[in-house]
């Protein structure tokens, strides 16, 4: 994945936990002062080079004493001008082999062994070679300028480039006389020739913390086999395998020559620099204008001839009939033949017209979506009867169906729009498909350079978010609650909302929900280019004859993030060295809790910046050789953390600048007089809660059985086998903290150590459980992965709690007005824009308009500056409601860099996590740091890595949904719907935001189905019912403490430390009553009104069979029991947003998109009937708003139904999705 923001691999992470564990011992062993004081880093080079040869193979002659060869290669011809006659010893990958720059020069043989160099040489090792050995450390080259050392590295140099998605490697060596100069310039320096560069520790603490040697690495398993034909690609693969096998110690790098220059000094020596750089840089000069030889201006025009019908200047497609005209001075078509990616795009049109047939013409069969859409020729299919419809249909009565007179062919005279050139579209992973395949050059059978299309490329998405300019891409629309189908005109007149057209059904969906934490994101892949975009993009981004393949993906993410708003910042980068990503700068709130991408986002180990840290009994200490902090602030992002300092002000030109409010959270600056302290949170509620609240003990037995029943994860990188690491009969290693080799002082000349868990058993409340496990949590709907009980029973408990604070802040939003006076003028301008260009209904008035589809430039202008007001608003909400920042700034150049002992296995975009004892905590607090460069810097037996980083807004954990920033947008439509409510609804919202409803709900159901006091406070009716002793109600009071509830009572307790008891003469304080359902298995299932603002059931555990002592009467009905359960259970249903949220025994139960909240003007005439059927008088209703009706999804199953708040009936009759 590339997502900004995700955490180190797990053996990184644990690396780094290691070595500070290490840092922090004070007391250490024999081996831990080994590591400390002993260890040693090691640099390796390697050549690509082969030397070639003929048949014939170089033999000694005696009687000449030279080295004699019938013919002679080139190649052999090369060995023979440096001074090696011997030929058929250093042909192919033989003088590569023996000339590894290891340990000075060493040879390597094919069973990976090395013949290190030591003592002195006086002559050559061959015959009739002075100058070649193999085995001396000095003499090679000869003696004639004395005895000189061999060549080798004096050190390397790994930086990052272009925000480190590409690695340029800088090598310095030195060789002592002429002969190592030209043996080292044979070999490695070569311009576009591929070397292997390795380093890493000689010894290390695995992490299973145990010492260990390195071991074999490429350049001595697989760099010389070529029996397996690997190509660069393979190589980076196993330089990933590696580095996890051994613990981010070792580190590796593939790179081709780009550069190199060299001194001669005055001591006879060569001072060498060699540049290398990874695979991936190809991207900066690969052609997309790969030349067709079978595609010529004739072969172009016989096509369209043969494929069209008509005359003059414009032809339609005999195959396309469905679709748009074709233009012969389209760039489509002129620019066919320049490259193989313009003619594949030229093919889809003119040969390819099923791609645009994305529908059914027939009934029966099965829409299928795929990669290719045809705009306006399925709006005339599908959408218009007539093409007029798409200009100035004001007609009403339009249903759009597809009626047997609807003429296919019909040409869309539209105002300024050139609809041949706009009508064909293709997605973006389809577009990159087509450039892997057509302009991607292979080697050894594996393309230079491959796309990630998978469906982890996704970005930052936003409610009601369109493509404002389908000139250049679409998106399929996503209105939420409020988007309605223009042909199903019954139900659409009826309800306020917008335009949805059933041609863009076919659509791809860019937004996804998640399920369970309601977080949206974007589908990259599913992003829907203009094929004139796309030729445009080729042609501007054409310098000569040439078209870089990264700056035309450039230009194409700087198209889309223009045409979606400028909320999205796209960009194309390189990862592992050789794969093309998409990613977006901005975070994607609370990406974290998305099933799938949470493991990437878990809790790091903390970099521990200086002394010791004693933290859960351990004591750590730093590896981290230095760091500071920089910022290179420009003008437009001083002026945003300007307004940032007033996070709600928003100016004239729409700053957004929540992204740097948590950067002042807590401060106030006297000359911006309207900044607004943070609001503190309402407190909770104190009632004592057993320990793992809020998960119910009938939770907790399931989670047991879930967990028991989960897969152990044996968690290892590296050899799987005991025997193979050398420990056999030690595969159940010590904990990491305690820095134990099981039965073993040393490990060495294994290339892998086994990282096999420790399994263990931990007890948690009460209850124990063995091992890491991959658990399907049926409590909460997640799956945990590799976890152990107490960590699994954190993680559901932490799931439920969130579920509660999220209820609490909705709460809290209801304290304080959602919308400012401003904020409600910028959504309702993006609305009514969304309006007008769709068609929809807003304040009473239809608007049958289609003005999106007509590509004008200043209502795409002006539907982008009302969608960033609409976007600063919810922003400015979320962060008055929970201190959330914004996710839209992109990177800020604030870059905190720390440089530490040399780690591998960190990759850019990583997130940062530095321990914040030495730094200002509003750092962490207000900004993500996010690796941008990974540098190392190998010399004198030592190795440093430095990290460099850039920021991003703190936006992660961010508990801003979809649902509520969908919940702030319906407001708006609500107070529009009907202009006489307005004023109603605030003055009712407000009454019974003060009023408190429970009782007059309890009193009101009950009275449904037997006599009741009509009461307007708990306390109220339970005394009325103890004072009865003329029998008018038939209800008796029972003592809790010595009956146990049954169906159909009403239980009572008391709130707020009032203490009543049952014994009391007079009932009166805080209280709440429920009314029971059922009772089963030790729990009481009861329904009350005023929970959460809304209308659930409460769950309460019997001790001995009896109610908790807070529950202090009992009202016992004398008959019509279960009638009473009933007319609860109705009541509830009224509360529920779905027939499918509502079950009988309570699951669902906090399921907070299924319920209403009382703030819902859906469910005033029902508050109302509570109100006045109590003594309680509520606002009047006005006709009007009795009458009000809102329209929904199901959350369960996504379909569309109506339901009508008069009379405080319901109606979930479902309707068909177009």
């Amino acid at each position: 994945m590339a997502i900004i923001g995700e955490t180190f691999n797990p053996f990184v992470d644990n690396q780094i936990n290691i070595r500070q564990l290490l840092m922090g011992k004070r007391s250490r062993s024999n081996n831990d002062l080994l590591m400390l004081n002993n260890t040693n880093a090691w640099l390796k080079l390697a050549s690509s080079v082969r030397v070639l040869s003929d048949d014939s193979a170089a033999t000694y002659d005696k009687k000449k004493g030279e080295w004699v060869d019938k013919e002679i290669s080139t190649g052999e011809q090369r060995l023979r001008d440096i001074g090696l006659p011997n030929t058929g010893a250093f042909t192919g990958k033989q003088l590569a082999q023996k000339s590894v720059l290891f340990n000075t020069l060493s040879s390597v043989s094919d069973s990976g062994r090395y013949s290190f160099r030591s003592g002195v040489s006086t002559g050559g090792d061959a015959v009739g070679n002075t100058i070649w050995n193999t085995n001396s450390s000095y003499g090679l080259g000869g003696t004639d300028f004395g005895i000189q050392p061999a060549p080798g590295l004096i050190s390397a140099k790994i930086d990052c480039k272009n925000r480190g998605s590409i690695r340029e490697a800088t090598i310095e060596l030195k060789a002592y006389n002429k002969f190592q100069f030209e043996l080292i310039e044979l070999l490695y320096l070569r311009l576009g020739y591929t070397m292997m560069l390795e380093w890493g520790w000689d010894k290390f603490f695995n992490n299973a913390g145990q010492l260990q040697q390195m071991g074999n690495t490429i350049i001595e398993e697989l760099w010389f086999d070529e029996n397996n034909n690997y190509a660069a690609s393979d190589v980076i693969k196993k330089v990933d395998s590696i580095r996890a096998q051994n613990c981010g110690n070792y580190d590796g790098f593939v790179g081709k020559v780009v550069n190199f220059n060299w001194k001669f000094s005055p001591d006879g020596t060569y001072d060498i620099t060699l540049k290398l750089i990874t695979v991936g840089d190809v991207i900066e000069s690969l052609k997309i204008n790969n030349v067709t030889s079978f595609v010529n201006q004739d072969s172009i025009d016989n096509a369209l001839l043969a494929n069209t019908e008509g005359d003059g200047d414009k032809v339609i497609s005999k195959n396309q009939k469905a679709t748009s005209l074709l233009v012969l001075d389209s760039p489509i078509i002129t620019n066919a033949g320049n490259s193989t990616l313009s003619t594949q795009l030229f093919k889809d049109i003119v040969f390819n017209s099923d791609k645009w047939k994305t529908f059914s013409k027939s009934g029966g069969e099965q829409e299928i979506k795929n990669n290719y859409f045809g705009l306006y020729s399925n709006l005339n299919l599908i959408d218009h009867t007539k093409s007029k419809d798409i200009i100035t249909s004001t007609n009403a009565t339009n249903t759009g169906n597809t009626d047997k007179d609807t003429d296919p062919e019909e040409k869309y005279p539209i105002p300024g729009v050139d609809v041949n050139k706009y009508n064909y579209f293709i997605t973006l992973g389809g577009l990159l498909t087509y450039i892997e395949t057509y302009c991607i050059p292979t080697i050894n059978g594996k393309k230079m350079l491959t796309f990630d299309l998978s469906t982890s490329n996704i970005c930052s998405a936003f409610p009601y978010q369109v493509s404002f300019d389908p000139r250049i891409c679409l998106i399929k629309p996503d209105f939420g609650d409020n988007g309605f189908y223009k042909n199903k005109k019954n139900d659409y007149k009826n309800d306020s909302g917008i335009h949805y057209f059933n041609s863009l059904d076919i659509l791809k969906p860019f937004l996804q929900i998640d399920e369970n934490s309601k977080v949206g994101y974007g589908n990259t892949n599913n992003i829907y280019l203009n094929y004139d975009f796309i030729s445009e993009a080729l042609k501007k981004n054409t310098k000569g004859d040439s078209i870089s393949i990264f700056k035309f993906l450039e230009a194409i993410c700087e198209g889309i993030n223009s045409a979606l708003g400028g909320v999205q910042n796209l960009e194309p980068i390189i990862q592992n060295d050789s794969v093309i990503s998409i990613i977006d700068q901005n975070p994607i709130p609370g990406i974290a809790k998305v099933a799938g991408f949470e493991s990437s986002f878990k809790a790091p180990t903390q970099f521990e910046i200086y002394g010791f840290n004693n933290t859960d009994g351990k004591s750590t200490s730093n590896f981290v050789k230095s760091f500071g902090f920089d910022t290179k602030i420009g003008p437009e992002l001083a002026s945003m953390i300007t307004i940032g300092a007033v996070a709600e002000k928003q100016d004239t030109k729409n700053y957004d600048g929540t992204a740097f409010s948590k950067w002042n959270a807590g401060l106030k600056d006297q000359y911006q007089y309207k900044f607004q302290d943070p609001e503190e949170p309402s407190l909770a509620d104190t009632t004592v809660k057993p320990e793992w609240y809020p998960i119910t003990t009938q939770e907790l037995a399931k989670m047991k059985v879930q967990f028991d029943a989960g897969e152990l994860d044996e968690y290892g990188y590296g050899s799987t086998s005991v025997a193979t690491a050398g420990l056999v009969g030690n595969s159940n290693f010590l904990e990491p903290e305690d820095y134990a080799v099981a039965g073993v002082s040393s490990i060495v000349g294994f290339s892998a150590i086994v990282n096999k868990r420790h399994q263990r058993k931990r007890t948690y409340w009460g209850l124990t459980g063995y091992g890491y496990r991959d658990v399907d949590c049926k409590v909460t709907g997640q799956k945990f992965a590799a976890v152990e009980w107490d960590e699994y029973c954190k993680d559901v408990q932490d799931y439920k709690k969130e579920e509660i604070a999220e209820e609490q802040r909705e709460q809290a939003k209801r304290d304080r007005e959602k919308l400012s006076a401003q904020g409600v003028k910028n959504v309702n301008n993006y609305i009514s824009w969304l309006v007008d260009g769709f068609g929809g209904k807003l304040r009473n008035k239809f608007i049958d308009s289609n003005k999106y589809f007509y590509l004008n430039s200043d209502f795409i202008k002006l539907g982008k500056n009302m969608f960033t007001g609409f976007i600063t608003q919810l922003n400015d909400a979320a962060f008055k409601s929970d201190q959330e920042a914004t996710n839209t700034t992109g990177f800020i150049p604030m870059d905190l860099s720390l440089t530490i002992q040399g780690l591998s296995g960190v990759k850019i975009y990583n997130a940062l996590s530095i321990n914040q004892r030495f730094l200002p905590k509003s750092y962490p607090n207000a900004l993500n740091f996010i690796v941008t460069k990974v540098n190392h810097d190998i010399s004198s037996n030592n190795w440093e890595t430095s990290l460099h980083t850039i920021s991003t807004a703190n936006v992660k954990d961010n508990k801003t949904t979809f649902d509520s920033q969908n919940s702030a947008v319906n407001d708006v439509f609500i107070s529009q719907a009907e202009s006489a409510g307005d004023n109603y609804i605030n003055e009712f919202q407000s009454y019974v935001d003060k009023t408190p409803w429970s009782a007059v709900f309890v009193a009101t159901v009950v009275n449904g189905a037997i006599k009741f006091p009509n009461e307007y406070a708990h306390t109220d009716y339970a005394q009325a019912i103890k004072a009865d002793t003329e029998n008018v109600y038939p209800w008796t009071i029972v003592n809790p403490a010595v009956s146990t509830p049954k169906v159909g009572d009403v239980i009572i307790q008391h709130r707020n430390n009032s203490k009543q008891t049952f014994e009391d003469p007079v009932y009166e304080g805080s209280s709440h009553g429920d009314i029971v359902t059922k009772v089963e298995s030790g729990l009481v299932y009861a329904i009350g009104g005023n929970l959460s603002d809304s209308s659930k059931w409460e769950l309460t555990r019997l001790e001995n069979g009896k109610l908790p002592s807070k529950y202090f009467v009992i009202l016992r009905p004398s008959s019509k029991q279960n009638e009473i359960a009933n007319s609860a259970i109705r009541e509830l249903k009224k509360w529920r947003r779905s027939e499918m949220a509502y079950t009988t025994d309570g699951k669902n139960n906090n399921v907070k998109a299924d319920m209403i909240n009382e703030q819902d003007p859906t469910n005033f005439a029902l508050l109302k009937n509570y109100y006045d059927n109590n003594k309680a008088n509520s606002p009047a209703l006005p006709e009007l708003e009795s009458k009000f009706e809102y329209t929904f999804k199901y959350a369960s199953n996504g379909s569309r139904g109506t339901r009508t708040a008069g009379g405080g009936g319901r109606n979930f009759s479902k309707i068909k999705t177009a």
